[in-house]
């Protein structure tokens, strides 16, 4: 993975991660969907759709590897590794804040 010079789809991904993590539902995937579209005007609907439902993947998966962290069944570098192949497409970057996301919610 170039984390020099991430991909135009790793840069969606990432930014959709970012909305979605905090999307209330269900107005608020709504409006981040939206908000996604307004800063990629490129994307079709479908692109922006299909980005969004993996950032939203990955989003919900946070939890659960946070929690297992915490709960040293896992460590962090099986955590992110796991999201990775589980996610793939994200930043390095991305996958930290997933986990560290992770940890913040299962407290």
């Amino acid at each position: 993975m170039n984390t020099t010079h991430p991909t135009e789809e790793t840069r969606v991904l990432d930014a959709a991660f970012g909305l979605a993590k905090q999307a209330v539902p269900p107005l608020g995937h709504a409006n981040a969907k939206d908000s996604l579209q307004q800063t990629f005007p490129a994307l079709s609907f479908d692109e922006v759709t299909e980005l969004y439902l993996r950032a939203t993947a990955l989003a919900d998966a946070c939890y659960d590897a946070g929690d297992q962290c915490r709960d040293k069944r896992m460590t962090d570098a099986q955590a992110i590794t796991s999201l990775c192949q589980r996610f793939p497409g994200f930043s390095a970057e991305t996958y930290e804040q997933a986990l560290s996301w992770g940890y913040f919610i299962s407290r």
